[in-house]
């Protein structure tokens, strides 16, 4: 406990009524922006109704998976593409090619897990401790799959616990023992259930879903695993923006709508936008992080298109985010909006564990 003296100084203020208010965090001059359409802000309850009528109908599964570590393993620093290529090991030794490739995107058997920046799965990884694991560690994560993935979810959960141990491509050190999927009541509460092998799990309805929580007034988005900023020959410092963050989780959800064949209405950008660009960043706990390329699947990410006959030039890092950042303003037409993204993450890479974030 800290006190006079103490070698631990407290690590909170208590701010009373005489006190100064914390100073607007400063944005850097050369930071990545996005152009905000002119007009004024939409109307947030219209808005609201737009984005989910976008999101309907779109067939996204949420797994929760958990397992044990059956030796003593070092997932690295990126965690998150570990455990996509310990879930790669399953579903390629046990269910058709045809079907692995459906679930986990275009890829080599294996845990080296390369390229594939828009794979249908995403892995929140951000349960699992960090360093070494020891023997008979517990180890747990959700799996979200969109499109045709979501509808062979029933594969990946049979995959996971009735496994083919004998076609592994190499050893696996994990031993999956349970498999639940999200579901969604009538009045928006998620509840998890447990899943069955080769039966496949509801979609989750996410124009229905009323969590996370989301304050109409103050938001506070966290970064779990680093997110990718900067987009192909983006130059400039990544900074918690809400126009930026909202222009990238749009991208990432009309992404995966359009390879999903999905027939809804598209996402409202502009006003979405318009409505971002009327918060305020009150407080910047982010750090900006480059991210390599392999990590989101971007094999030749900026720089010139290589000569004939040359060999094309080394992929550059990405720029991303991670860490808390909270702003203020009013915030109810983008709640569907930040709901989902806190669900299916923000920009690429997320099959290796990228772009997982919360709001509050």
């Amino acid at each position: 406990m800290a006190g006079p003296g103490s070698d631990d100084p407290p690590k909170t203020r208590t701010w009373r009524r005489g006190d100064n208010p914390p100073r607007t965090p400063e944005a850097p001059s050369q930071r990545i922006r996005v152009d905000v359409p002119p007009g004024d802000a939409p109307d947030p309850d219209d808005l609201a109704n737009r984005v989910r009528a976008s999101l309907a109908g779109w067939p996204v599964v949420v797994l929760r998976v958990v397992g044990k570590t059956t030796e003593k393993v070092a997932p690295g620093s990126w965690k998150g593409r570990w455990l996509r290529g310990q879930v790669g090991l399953a579903v390629d030794a046990t269910v058709h090619p045809d079907i692995s490739r459906t679930l986990l995107g275009p890829h080599d058997p294996g845990t080296r897990i390369s390229g594939g920046a828009w794979a249908p799965i995403a892995v929140r990884s951000s349960m699992l401790a960090d360093g070494r694991l020891s023997q008979g560690t517990d180890v747990r994560a959700e799996i979200v799959l969109h499109g045709r993935a979501a509808e062979e979810a029933g594969y990946m959960v049979r995959a996971l616990l009735e496994p083919n141990h004998s076609r592994f491509a190499e050893p696996g050190t994990i031993e999956w023992t349970t498999v639940q999927h999200l579901t969604c009541d009538d009045d928006g509460d998620l509840r998890w259930r447990k899943s069955t092998p080769g039966q496949r799990a509801p979609f989750l309805p996410m124009d229905r879903i009323e969590e996370p929580s989301v304050r109409q007034s103050r938001l506070l988005m966290t970064f779990l695993s680093p997110a990718a900023i900067a987009q192909r020959g983006e130059v400039g410092e990544p900074w918690p923006e809400l126009p930026v963050i909202v222009d990238r989780m749009g991208r990432t959800l009309s992404t995966w709508l359009k390879r999903s064949k999905h027939r809804g209405p598209l996402l409202p950008d502009a006003d979405l936008l318009r409505a971002a660009a009327q918060a305020r960043l009150v407080a910047n706990h982010t750090r900006s992080v480059q991210l390599p390329p392999g990590m989101v699947g971007a094999e030749q990410f900026g720089g010139k298109p290589a000569r004939r006959g040359a060999p094309p030039p080394p992929p550059e890092p990405v720029a991303g985010l991670v860490g808390s950042a909270t702003f203020a303003g009013s915030f109810k037409g983008l709640v569907p909006l930040l709901r989902a993204a806190a669900w299916v993450g923000m920009g690429p890479g997320r099959q290796n564990g990228l772009g997982e974030l919360t709001v509050r």
